[in-house]
């Protein structure tokens, strides 16, 4: 009877009426104690209102039956073909959706509804993996800032490939702790390709534009690299090799930083070699077997004799007793590395010297920022801490002594009664 009356009333209730009955009929559907042949009435007349024309009242019923486990399918799969702002509703909550049928929406949906899957708790490795495949940019950094889904490494690898260009999407996978090496470095390169487009829409000389790019994606790349495990060098290698940044100016750089780890791997990449055979050899870095595997890797000539000078220079300046750190260490091998390539005659205007200068200046720039800054902090740290005296330096207001001459001279004028006034 209450179900028909509904019925009824309905026909003529406004759109905001509508949706709130509507709202709390699927309500008592799901939670009342209906007998079943009320309840059943009350089933039909929900699924009559999937045609409603307003669509607060699909809206009502989505959000009613969103979370609900025991919600009729057939009621959800039509709110879930709806239009965008409905589907998504119980797209990313309802747990009766199977993979096969999120991946089905990713396929057909646009990026309000992929954002919504995108966005499920918990989402399983096929449906992300759907969604890094063929998702827009918005669903795709929803993803990256999903910490329960279950990405593949490979998708994540795939997001980087399709939207690295995005910044919301860099950004998102840049956050998460669980992001590859490989991937990581894949995206410090999209995020250096932009710097340089950015650049590129700005004044200045176009060369110093392009130095400034290249110079900080060596050295975001470089601490990466630092901080990556050996296991993953491999991967990140390759990923530079196809990017096309596994230069002889990072790995330069790389012996320069005192970490000869990225030159042995990129070397056994390039050589195929065994990996432990090529780590002795560039731990040595002189002699036959050390040219003959850069020949092998494809190193050109003139480079060769810098890089063996670079070897000799970081294990001099390692093997002092308090070898400096970062931007020092880094200026010191090339200072050192320069002198040496001097003695050994190469010509001072050739590539290999031209960058080896490129890469000391870096260093030195950066080893001064770092200075200044030490300094500016020390300096406000003392300006800002307080004056501290010694109980030896306390002196008693009651024990100060007037000078000599000075007697009367904080007295205010004499009072007719022959008081001192207040000064």
């Amino acid at each position: 009877m209450i179900v028909r009356r509904f019925l009824a009333w309905i026909k003529n209730a406004p759109a905001e009426a509508r949706a709130e009955a509507t709202g709390a009929l699927a309500r008592a559907w799901l939670y009342a104690d209906m007998d079943p042949h009320e309840k059943a009435e009350a089933g039909q007349a929900l699924t009559v209102l999937l045609d409603d024309p307003s669509p607060w009242v699909r809206q009502a019923l989505a959000e009613a039956f969103g979370r609900a486990p025991d919600a009729p399918p057939a009621i959800l799969a039509a709110l879930a073909h709806d239009q965008s702002d409905v589907a998504a509703i119980v797209l990313s909550r309802s747990p009766l959706f199977d993979d096969a049928a999120l991946v089905d929406h990713v396929a057909t949906g646009d990026a309000l509804v992929q954002t919504a899957i995108a966005m499920r708790a918990d989402l399983p490795a096929p449906v992300a993996a759907a969604l890094a495949e063929v998702a827009e940019a918005e669903a795709v950094a929803a993803l990256a800032a999903n910490r329960s889904a279950a990405i593949p490494a490979f998708s994540l690898a795939r997001m980087v490939e399709r939207h690295g260009d995005d910044a919301t999407v860099r950004d998102a996978l840049m956050a998460r702790d669980d992001l590859p090496a490989d991937v990581r470095v894949a995206v410090v390169v999209k995020i250096s390709e932009a710097m340089s487009a950015f650049a590129a829409g700005r004044d200045g000389p176009d060369a110093r534009r392009e130095r400034l790019s290249r110079e900080a994606s060596e050295r975001a790349v470089l601490d990466l690299v630092v901080a990556a495990a050996d296991a993953d060098l491999p991967a990140i290698v390759r990923r530079l090799r196809a990017g096309g940044r596994l230069t002889p100016a990072l790995l330069l750089a790389a012996i320069l930083d005192g970490d000869l780890r990225l030159p042995a791997a990129a070397l056994a990449e390039l050589t195929g070699m065994n990996r432990r055979r090529v780590d002795a050899l560039v731990a040595e870095g002189r002699g036959g077997g050390f040219t003959a595997l850069c020949r092998k890797a494809g190193l050109q000539a003139p480079l060769l004799p810098v890089l063996v000078a670079a070897l000799a220079a970081r294990r001099a300046v390692l093997a002092h007793e308090f070898p400096p750190v970062g931007a020092a260490r880094r200026r010191r091998i090339a200072a050192q590395t320069i002198k040496d390539a001097a003695r050994l005659g190469l010509d001072a205007d050739g590539r290999a010297m031209i960058l080896l200068r490129r890469l000391e200046a870096e260093a030195a720039r950066e080893e001064a920022r770092l200075v200044t800054e030490t300094l500016l902090a020390a300096h406000q740290a003392e300006s800002q801490a307080p004056l501290l005296l010694g109980p030896e330096w306390r002196i008693e207001p009651e024990r100060i002594a007037p000078m000599p001459g000075t007697a009367g001279m904080l007295e205010g004028p004499a009072r007719p009664d022959g008081e001192a006034a207040a000064a």
